[in-house]
Parts: structure tokens; sequence; C-alpha cells
């Protein structure tokens, strides 16, 4: 009896080491790729004191990594490429319209409408901060594992070439 209580202790104490050492704070391997369209068309308008651009684009994203993975809206942003070094251009970039229910499964591909408007000059805002509209840019795409908290990893895109159509 002493013996099968020592033995049933030390499997409960093992089992209990093993599910312990596992870190939940720490960092969790994401892995996706986000495809955007080579290039995109920008609009322009002026409404009072400020003149806004605009542009939309579908995004696709596939998860690559081994858990389920939600975007996280409001913390997407646009970087530029400038001499080589990526900036930011605009940021964040809230897309509630896109907004897709639920998380994207392991393998599991979404494609979503994201839109991009920033103030180019007056008060408005989000500025548009990059050096100039065109060129060539990418859209960071943030994406957190259920029950995340910490620091919002970002997923860059491919590049896409921003032109202006005023």
């Amino acid at each position: 009896m002493r013996r099968t209580l020592r033995a049933g202790m030390t499997a409960f104490a093992v089992l209990l080491g093993a599910v312990s050492c596992r870190d939940a704070t720490g960092p969790v391997p994401i892995s996706a790729v986000v495809v955007v369209p080579d290039s995109v068309i920008a609009t322009t308008m002026t409404a009072g004191s400020v003149k806004w651009m605009q542009f939309a684009m579908e995004v696709s994203v596939t998860n690559s990594s081994s858990t389920p993975l939600r975007l996280f809206y409001c913390s997407n942003s646009v970087e530029q490429n400038v001499s080589g070094v990526w900036k930011s251009a605009s940021g964040p970039t809230c897309s509630l319209q896109a907004a897709p229910e639920g998380e994207i499964l392991p393998g599991a591909t979404r494609v979503m409408t994201v839109t991009v408007a920033a103030a180019l000059s007056g008060p408005g805002g989000p500025d548009w901060t990059g050096e100039g509209v065109r060129g060539e840019h990418r859209l960071r795409v943030a994406l957190v594992p259920p029950g995340y908290s910490g620091v919002i990893p970002t997923i860059p895109s491919n590049s896409f070439a921003l032109l202006l159509h005023e």
C-alpha cells in the first residue's frame, strides 16, 4: 500500500513539474505570411483645412504558426522605405470594418480589406508622417495568440508601390 502511494505521489510530482515548467508568460513563436498587392492607388480630398489621403487594399494573412492567431486591430501600421531603411509612415491604422470574427487557425488564411486614411496636411489625424506619399511601402499587421499580453508583435507584408491619384 505504501509503495503504491509513493509511486502515485511520484507520478503526480512528475506531472505537476512537467505542467509547471511551461512558461505561460514567455515568448510565443508567431509566424505568418502577410501578402498585399504590388501596387495600391491612394486618393486625396480636402475637407476644410485638412488634406486627406486614403487607400484600401486586399490583405491575405496566412497563419504558419502552431497556435491560433487573432488580428489586433488599431495596431496595424504602414512603413515607408527611405534609402533602404523602413520608417513609420502612418499608424496605428484601425480597420474595424474589416475585422473578421474569430481566430486564424494554424495553416488557415484570412483575406480582408484594410483601409488606411491619414491627414497629409492640416489639423487632422492620424497624420501621414512618411517622406511624401509615392514610393515603396509595407503594411505591418498585429497578430496575437489567445490570452497574450505584452508588446504586440507585428508581421510585415511584402512591399507595395503607393501611387497617388489626385
